[in-house]
């Protein structure tokens, strides 16, 4: 996967607002820390009523929240 890390914003947003857990699951996997800080940061919206995108986004954060890189902790946190 390629392109600038602000882009991994924009594609994590557009998989929340489809609801499509297998691609959040491979953004937040991505092995970049700014690309993976910019994926959490798109992350912060109402999931609605859909539990299996909820649950998937306080996996994706826990996670975050061991992560080696400073930023991608922040993103976490917020």
């Amino acid at each position: 996967m390629e392109g600038a890390a602000e882009e991994w914003f924009y594609l994590s947003r557009e998989a929340l607002q489809r609801g499509d857990l297998n691609r959040l699951r491979e953004l937040a996997a991505v092995p970049d820390p700014a690309r993976r800080a910019m994926v959490l940061n798109g992350l912060w919206d109402n999931p609605g009523p859909n539990p299996p995108l909820r649950g998937l986004l306080v996996e994706i954060a826990l996670a975050a929240l061991d992560d080696p890189e400073a930023p991608v902790r922040c993103e976490a946190c917020r």
